[in-house]
């Protein structure tokens, strides 16, 4: 199905150019996106995704206009998904810095746009039989709070995504710059012993995930204890079991690591909890 386009409020198609050669995402990739699930005409969790809208525009020094006051890019978004025919898929709202200027921007106004892919499916996939997970240790994720935040200036994740597919792996574990594990090239990431769940902390440089969150809250809800704190190489071999999260595909067990077999059953019983919570279709 094709993808659709609203950019600062106008539908667009695939084909139709949205950007300039002097733009500042085509210059400096200056600019922030948050990918979203649409499932039964929902965007699900989009109140954490706006918080981290908000944190990320000020943490980047951007201003967000009344075009994106939460109520009213909720609708914004809904309308491209009604345009697109989507019920379900996914959504990605890009935000980029406006106007001129070289390194140093004149102005802190932003434009946007809203992407919709539509997809046939509203649940999350089911986890199992997991994933083949690698290392990816050329680059590692700086110790700053730009790790923080989804930005345009996606270098490291490209790298580390042809790493993966030279090597045959589905996934890489991304490191920060003091050796320990932050997440993967595209997801959070979690191990479990017994019955603990541990992901790195967001002082790990991590990003600050929304499955993440809603993962963590409903582990704790089902009774296990979950800790955030500094995880190595050799704490994630020695786990139970690994999983992966992120706001679009849910959870993904991980079936293999470093030569390793791994359990699926915390990734598939959380799973089934994340789709059952997912809210019935619009009437």
């Amino acid at each position: 199905m094709p993808v659709l386009y609203n950019v600062n409020g106008t539908i667009c198609g695939a084909d139709e150019p949205i950007i300039t050669p002097a733009s500042r995402i085509y210059r400096y990739g200056d600019g922030f996106f948050e990918s979203m699930k649409l499932a039964n005409g929902h965007v699900l969790h989009f109140e954490r995704h706006y918080r981290r809208i908000q944190r990320s525009a000020m943490l980047l020094g951007m201003v967000l206009d009344q075009r994106l006051r939460q109520d009213i890019l909720l609708d914004a978004i809904l309308e491209t998904c009604k345009a697109a025919d989507a019920r379900h898929g996914r959504t990605r709202l890009s935000i980029l810095r406006d106007g001129n200027g070289l390194y140093a921007p004149e102005t802190a106004a932003v434009c946007f746009i809203i992407e919709v892919q539509p997809w046939q499916e509203p649940l999350y996939a089911e986890p199992e039989p997991g994933i083949q997970l690698g290392d990816f240790t050329e680059l590692t994720k700086n110790a700053n709070y730009l790790s923080l935040v989804k930005t345009t200036s996606a270098l490291l994740y490209v790298m580390g995504g042809l790493h993966a597919r030279r090597h045959g792996f589905d996934d890489c574990v991304v490191y920060n710059d003091y050796g320990r594990v932050a997440e993967t090239v595209s997801c959070n990431i979690f191990k479990v012993d017994g019955d603990k769940i541990i992901t790195p902390p967001l002082s790990e440089y991590c990003l600050d995930g929304v499955m993440r969150s809603v993962v963590m809250e409903t582990a704790k809800a089902y009774g296990y204890e979950v800790f955030e704190q500094p995880i190595g190489q050799n704490d994630l071999i020695a786990s139970d079991e690994i999983f992966l999260t992120s706001a679009v595909k849910g959870i993904r067990s991980v079936a293999k690591y470093q030569g390793k077999q791994f359990r699926y059953g915390v990734a598939r019983m959380l799973s089934d909890l994340l789709n059952k919570a997912i809210p019935a279709p619009q009437a």
